[in-house]
C-alpha cells in the first residue's frame, strides 16, 4: 500500500482527512510547530487512529520565512496575505521535504480544493467541489513538483459533511471552531504586533485626493485601503482610505467612489505568458470577476472596490487555477 504523509494541525479538517485517506493509503501524520500549537491534541487524534505521528519544530524558520516578510510588507505600505506565502515557502516546502525523508509516496492536507494529476493533465489546482469552503486561492503558487505529490481528500466535501464524518467517527474536535485570524496574530491587531517587533513610523499626514493635508494619523501601518472606521477625523463627508505612501508616511483619503478601479498590476506572477481572458479573485473571501490579463496588467470588465497592494490576485479559467501574483 502506498504511503501518504498528512499534515495535521489539530483541526477537524486534517483529522477527518485521516478517515478518508486510510481507505487507500498507509497514513503517517506530521505536525509542524510554527508558532505554538496544541501538540497533545494532535497526538490524541493520531493515537485514536493508531497512526505514526511526528512533530517538528520550525519556529525559527517560520519567523525568518513568514513573519519577517509580513512585517516588512506592512512597513512598505502593503497589506500582505501571509497564509499564501506560508503555504508555498514554509508549510508545503517542509511537508515535501519530510515526505521524501520518511519514504512516503504522497503528501496530503485538509485544504478544500482539488488537484488533478492525470495522464493528460498534471499539477492542476481546481476549486473545491462545493463553493462554501473553497481554498484553492490559498494554493495558487504551489510548484508543479509539489502538486504532483499532493492529495486533497476533502476537495469535494462541504464543511458540514466533514463535521458529520468526524462526529460519526467520534473525533474529539468534530465541533472545534475554525480559526479566523492569522495564526501568529490571534487577536487580529496587526499594527500592535508590528509595533512590538519593529521600529514603526509614528504620526503622519492625512491627505485628500488633491494632496492637501486634512489631518493627522497614528502612522500608516494602522490603516489599509477601503478602511472607513477608526480614522478619528472630523469631516462632513464619509471618507475612506484610498492609498498609503510608506516613504512619506502619508495616508490618502477620499470618497467611496474613488475606491473603484478597473485596472491594476501584479508582481511575482506565475501566470501563463501572453494575453488571455479569465476571472480573478482579488481577495480570498470574494467572488471572481471577468478580466483580461497581459504582461502583468489586469483589466477588469467591471470596476471593483478596494484593490489593495500586497494582497494576492488569483486567476481562474472555469474551475482551474491558472496562477496568480501580488497586487502592486
Amino acid at each position: 500500500m502506498k504511503k501518504v504523509l498528512l499534515a495535521m494541525s489539530g483541526g477537524v479538517d486534517s483529522s477527518a482527512a485521516v478517515i478518508l485517506l486510510r481507505e487507500h493509503y498507509e497514513v503517517i501524520g506530521v505536525t509542524f510547530d510554527f508558532c505554538g500549537i496544541d501538540v497533545d491534541g494532535v497526538k490524541k487524534i493520531a493515537e485514536q487512529f493508531n497512526i505514526k505521528h511526528y512533530v517538528f519544530d520550525y519556529r525559527r524558520e517560520f519567523i525568518e520565512r513568514v513573519i519577517e516578510p509580513f512585517n516588512q510588507a506592512w512597513l512598505n505600505g502593503e497589506t500582505p496575505n501571509p497564509c499564501t506565502h506560508c503555504n508555498r515557502y514554509m508549510k508545503f516546502d517542509v511537508l515535501m521535504k519530510h515526505t521524501d525523508e520518511l519514504g512516503c509516496d504522497y503528501m496530503a492536507t485538509g485544504h478544500y480544493a482539488r488537484v488533478e494529476n492525470g495522464i493528460l493533465k498534471k499539477g492542476l489546482i481546481k476549486s473545491a467541489g462545493t463553493n462554501n469552503k473553497d481554498q484553492s486561492y490559498m494554493l495558487y503558487n504551489l510548484s508543479k513538483e509539489m502538486l504532483s505529490k499532493l492529495v486533497l481528500p476533502l476537495g469535494n466535501m462541504s464543511k458540514s459533511a466533514v463535521r458529520e464524518l468526524a462526529g460519526e467517527h467520534g473525533l474529539l474536535n468534530a465541533d472545534k471552531p475554525d480559526s479566523q485570524d492569522i495564526c501568529f496574530i490571534p487577536d487580529g491587531d496587526y499594527a500592535a504586533f508590528i509595533g512590538e517587533n519593529c521600529d514603526v513610523p509614528e504620526g503622519g499626514d492625512f491627505l485628500d485626493m488633491g494632496g492637501r493635508v486634512i489631518g493627522r494619523h497614528k502612522g500608516h501601518i494602522h490603516y489599509t485601503v477601503g478602511q472607513r472606521r477608526g480614522l478619528e477625523l472630523s469631516n462632513s463627508q464619509r471618507l475612506y482610505v484610498i492609498g498609503k505612501d510608506a516613504r512619506d508616511n502619508t495616508v490618502t483619503l477620499g470618497e467611496e467612489s474613488e475606491l473603484f478601479l478597473s485596472e491594476f498590476k501584479i508582481k511575482n506572477s506565475n501566470l501563463p505568458v501572453g494575453e488571455f481572458r479569465c476571472c480573478v479573485k482579488i481577495r480570498y473571501s470574494q467572488n471572481d470577476y471577468p478580466c483580461v490579463v497581459k504582461d502583468g496588467n489586469v483589466i477588469l470588465d467591471v470596476p471593483q472596490k478596494a484593490i489593495t497592494a500586497g494582497q494576492c490576485a488569483v486567476f481562474y479559467k472555469d474551475e482551474v487555477v491558472l496562477g496568480g501574483g501580488i497586487i502592486v
